[in-house]
């Protein structure tokens, strides 16, 4: 509201409220300083479905200033509960124009003279301003309203706005040493100022003085210039420092041009410690080292009036609180579990969406980014609500799962095939909702069960439902009842109900809930649970157990109970001792700050040695969400945490793990009502001093040695501290607090390697992808490389890189390095070179037939026949394909074809394995389809002697004919010799065979297709002399039974 220039400034405004709970708190506040400070002008509750008009006067903040008014819940994320507001107004007067006199009496004829006074004592804003004189008389022919006079008032910017941002000085220092002050002038004018003086007062008195040469005018904001000023205390005591931007003359100033601040002077310590700070950096390779830190401690001679009694102190190092998924909204998460899923080593993080919502999310740790990573999600789809989460080995094959209950658990695992998070199978149980999941060995078998805490949303009746797999099946799980056992809205987690009280091998099981009336104790006895013990709390509505806990509490090896009570006569955290027969109480915390505690947790949560218990709840407002019960004889506040004490966010469970496989350990925290879920830890101390007291006199050293432990230590900065107590009377009650800075440095480069997909034989093409990746285990990195020492290419963060070259040379020099983010000390890796070579040369096709072939005029003439070969060679690389086409598409060339009779263009390429393609190869080609025919005559025709002889010589005429082309050859043998070719085929081809016998004619012919006919065959019998007949036997002799006995001197004749 900008009431600069008003007076009696009134707000108001009309309200309606629902408030379903009845404790969200509204509040309507104003603020003075811009939002710095608020003051509450009033409170509302529930209007019982009316509307409620209000005024409030505002005068004593926001006369003559700007204010800001807001409206607010205490808690902004209560369910079910609205605030409505409308007709918001102001009203005021202006204070900047007045008017004198305000009345009088004019006669007939007369006038009267008032006097307008405007001001700009008020803070206004440069601009225009418009105010209204009303001058009212009893003229009866005006009325009332006779004249309004307009007064209109322009305000310009003033020529200077000089200020002071902030001061800042040590709160604590020693006397006789100089002190620095630091302080943020401002120039929010609109013209440069120069020689600006700036004065330092303390306590009023000027110490110091310097002056500011230039500072220019404001842009979109104030510019700004930071001066060092100093003095030197002589006393101790408590001084008020002001920083004073001397005013040019004339100056107008719209803010302080003062700023002030505090500091406390102390006397000299007679304890001097070397160094004050302690800066370590450690390579990470020595991060699980030990390294030892000297530090020197003295009884300061010239301040020390006796001995200096001394002892060291060095807490924990404080909470550490990381939200686990800022982008998620989620709606009211209920259920966290924490184990290690798939095996990697973290454990992963399990989260239930709760009221009116059936998601289930898991989590897992990325040691390169540092945060955590969504890995599943599910929407399980009509569950009333994903309350019940629990993480562990539900199905007892060794690996974890996680479970989320609704209106039926869901037991969802890793696949390592298919790197997965996957819904392996379904517990199904009659009621309506889980409010809990427990997995562990129930009944002492050495195997785990699953206990499922549950409610009837509609009765809140309360039951529980034993699960385990059913023989042989792992998809498949038995029931086993179990009555009153849980509760409604995760007030009944029972984080860990399940222990061996009594050491007799049988685990005992506690439950309870909203709905119990009591809390319980059960025992198996072999076939089903039996109660063994009931114990209440009276009074309150419910006498409601809320959460367990069964741990070694007091570490003598014995388990305890732990139990949290809600709306009972003793609200808060018991712990009991179970004897096997009675329940003995050992201690009772009444949880202030809590208005409900939900569960109770136990855990080693600072690694200290000891078992805590962690309570946590919805508080009350200026309360804690988590509040750390130590133990020693007795319950006491070991540590707390809340994400913001003035809203009242509920915490309603707790789980803890190495979630990012450091040393400590991670709390699961579900802020139901803030709509996230936080990871906390406890860090504790890197370091030990050793020796922790004893005694300097005066002028007297002593070396203490710091050791820093590494172990579990990742890259980063780490502060930790410890502090010296004395009995120095001029120290405060803390003599010396050191702060111990340790740098676990990345000493190690990121390795980056080159691959290069398709590079045969060496060489590198066109489709060649070069692929540069990197990996370091510490940081993150970047890569970097050049071609040919040109210009350096960048990647990105973490993220590989890919090119290919231009081609535009044959010869390319690869160079390329990876560098670590590793903020302090980058570490670059040697760079690495590679050559390669790159062809751009295409293999060359050959066309050649086998066959008949011919090339006439301007293209090849071919026989269908005849087979085309194409063949090419790359002299540097493999070729990957030869194509060709004679139609519309290309066809991938695998072995000689032939072509049906036509005329065909045949085109032809080749494509090596570097994507080179060879310019196109065109062929025209005609292919005849019908081959010739030889006709063969004889001469005689027929045979002139008996049975198919000829008895002369026999003349045979070849004569070939083509019906669509020339014939080239005629072709002939006789009896199985040397072909004779004949190509004069446009005459008739004739020889005579002469010789006597039996002979067989072979012949064909070819056209100039290429075009074979068929070999024929004729058979030719000549016999051209007659016989001739010798006696052989007898001989001319005498013969005796066929033997010659005795020549004789005739001779017979044979006359024909």
């Amino acid at each position: 509201l900008d009431c600069r220039g008003m007076k009696d400034v009134h707000i108001g405004f009309e309200y309606y409220i629902y408030d379903y709970y009845g404790y969200a708190n509204y509040y309507f506040d104003i603020s003075t300083d811009g939002g710095l400070t608020w003051t509450t002008i009033d409170t509302f509750g529930h209007t019982w479905y009316e509307w409620v008009s209000v005024e409030y006067d505002i005068s004593d903040w926001a006369d003559g200033r700007e204010v800001l008014v807001r409206w607010r819940y205490q808690n902004p994320t209560t369910y079910y509960s609205y605030w409505y507001l409308d007709n918001v107004y102001t009203t005021g007067q202006p204070i900047w124009i007045e008017a004198a006199p305000m009345y009088g009496i004019t006669p007939p004829g007369s006038f009267a003279e008032t006097h307008v006074t405007v001001t700009t004592s008020g803070e206004v804003r440069v601009g225009d301003y418009n105010a209204w004189i009303y001058v009212d008389s009893n003229d009866p022919h005006k009325g009332k309203g006779t004249a309004i006079i307009p007064v209109k008032m322009t305000v310009n910017p003033v020529p200077h706005q000089i200020g002071v941002g902030y001061v800042d000085v040590p709160p604590v220092s020693y006397v006789f040493e100089e002190q620095v002050v630091h302080a943020v002038i401002e120039n929010r004018g609109t013209t440069d100022e120069y020689n600006i003086v700036v004065q330092l007062l303390v306590n009023g008195s000027l110490r110091d003085e310097t002056v500011i040469d230039y500072l220019p005018a404001r842009t979109n904001g104030p510019t700004t210039t930071e001066v060092q000023l100093s003095w030197f205390p002589f006393k101790v005591g408590h001084f008020t420092i002001e920083v004073y931007a001397v005013p040019v003359e004339g100056e107008t100033v719209f803010f302080d041009q003062s700023g002030y601040d505090d500091t406390q002077i102390i006397g000299k310590p007679d304890i001097e410690v070397e160094p004050l700070e302690i800066y370590v950096e450690m390579g990470i390779e020595d991060a699980n080292k030990i390294v030892d830190v000297p530090v020197t401690i003295t009884n300061n001679p010239e301040t020390a009036t006796g001995d200096l009694e001394f002892n060291v102190s060095y807490p924990m190092g404080g909470w550490n609180a990381q939200e686990l998924d800022p982008d998620t909204y989620f709606y009211s998460p209920y259920g966290v579990g924490i184990g290690d899923i798939d095996g990697d080593g973290y454990d992963d993080i399990a989260v239930g969406d709760g009221h009116y919502s059936d998601e289930g999310y898991i989590y897992d740790y990325n040691p390169v980014t540092g945060e955590y990573e969504q890995v599943f999600y599910q929407d399980f789809g009509n569950e009333p609500i994903i309350e019940a989460v629990a993480v562990g080995d539900a199905d007892n094959d060794g690996k974890n799962e996680a479970l989320f209950g609704g209106g039926d658990v869901y037991v969802v695992g890793y696949n390592e095939a298919s790197g997965t998070y996957e819904v392996e199978s379904v517990m199904t149980e009659p009621e309506d909702q889980e409010s809990g999941i427990v997995i562990g060995d129930m009944d002492g078998d050495g195997y785990n069960e699953v206990l499922i805490t549950n409610i009837l949303v509609s009765g809140w009746d309360a039951y529980a439902w034993w699960m385990q797999n059913a023989s042989g099946d792992p998809t498949t799980w038995e029931v086993q009842e179990v009555k009153h056992l849980a509760s409604y809205m995760g007030w009944s987690q029972m984080a860990q109900p399940v222990g061996d009280l009594d050491g007799d091998g049988i685990p005992e099981v506690m439950s309870g809930g909203y709905a119990s009336g009591g809390a319980h104790l059960w025992n198996w006895n072999g076939e089903e649970y039996e109660e063994i013990y009931f114990w209440t709390h009276p009074g309150g509505w419910y006498n409601s157990p809320s959460g367990c806990a069964i741990c070694d509490l007091d570490g003598d090896g014995d388990l305890e109970i732990v139990v949290s009570w809600a709306y009972s006569g003793e609200d808060g955290v018991h712990a009991y001792e179970w004897t096997g027969d009675e329940l003995i109480e050992l201690d009772y915390y009444s949880s202030p700050g809590m208005s409900i505690v939900y569960d109770v947790y136990a855990c080693d949560y600072d690694l200290d040695g000891q078992v805590e218990i962690l309570q946590v709840g919805r508080p009350y407002t200026g309360g804690d969400q988590l509040t750390v019960l130590g133990w020693d004889d007795g319950f006491y506040v070991e540590d707390s945490w809340s994400i913001d004490s003035t809203y009242l966010y509920e915490l309603p469970m707790v789980w803890s793990g190495n979630t990012d496989d450091d040393r400590w350990v991670e709390l699961g925290l579900p802020l139901s009502s803030h709509h996230t879920v936080y990871i906390l830890s406890m860090e504790g101390t890197w370091q030990t001093v050793s020796p922790t007291e004893g005694v300097l006199g005066i002028g007297e050293s002593m070396n203490l040695t710091v050791t820093i432990n590494g172990e579990g230590m990742d890259v980063g900065v780490y502060e930790d501290n410890f502090y010296i107590y004395s009995n120095d009377p001029d120290e405060p009650v803390v003599a010396v607090h050191k702060v111990l800075n340790i740098t676990a440095r990345d000493t190690t480069p990121p390795v980056s390697q080159l691959r290069v997909v398709n590079d045969p034989n060496g060489f590198v093409g066109p489709i060649s992808t070069f692929i540069i990746t990197a990996s370091d285990d510490q940081s993150p990195w970047r890569i970097y490389y050049r071609i040919n020492g040109g210009e350096i290419i960048e990647g990105d963060i973490n993220t590989s890189v890919s090119f290919q070259l231009p081609g535009d040379v044959d010869r390319y020099v690869i160079e390329y390095w990876a560098q670590d983010l590793y903020p302090y000390h980058p570490n670059e890796e040697e760079h690495h070179e590679e050559i390669y070579y790159f062809d751009a040369t295409p293999p060359t096709t050959t066309l050649s037939f086998d066959g008949t072939w011919d090339w006439v005029d301007d293209h090849y003439e071919i026989s269908s026949s005849t087979l085309i070969v194409l063949t090419a060679e790359d002299e540097m690389v493999d070729v990957r394909e030869i194509q060709y086409k004679y139609g519309e598409d290309w066809l991938i060339y695998e072995e000689p074809f032939t072509l049906p009779q036509g005329s065909y263009v045949l085109y032809y390429r080749a494509i090596d394995v570097l994507d080179n393609y060879e310019t196109v190869h065109i062929a025209p080609i005609e292919v005849s389809g019908i081959a010739p025919t030889t006709t063969c005559s004889l001469s005689p025709s027929v045979p002139d002697g008996n049975n198919g002889w000829y008895v002369g010589d026999v003349t045979v005429t070849l004569n070939a004919i083509d019906s669509d082309g020339k014939v080239d050859t005629i072709y002939y043998r006789i009896d199985s010799g040397e072909w004779q070719e004949y190509t004069e085929t446009e005459y008739p081809l004739w020889f005579t065979i002469t010789e006597d016998g039996s002979h067989i004619l072979e012949y064909y012919a070819v056209d100039n297709a290429g075009n074979s006919e068929p070999v024929k065959t004729v058979y030719i019998n000549i016999d051209k002399f007659a016989p001739e007949i010798n006696v052989i036997k007898p001989k001319n002799a005498l013969y005796i039974f066929g033997r010659e006995i005795l020549p004789l001197r005739y001779h017979w004749r044979h006359a024909y």
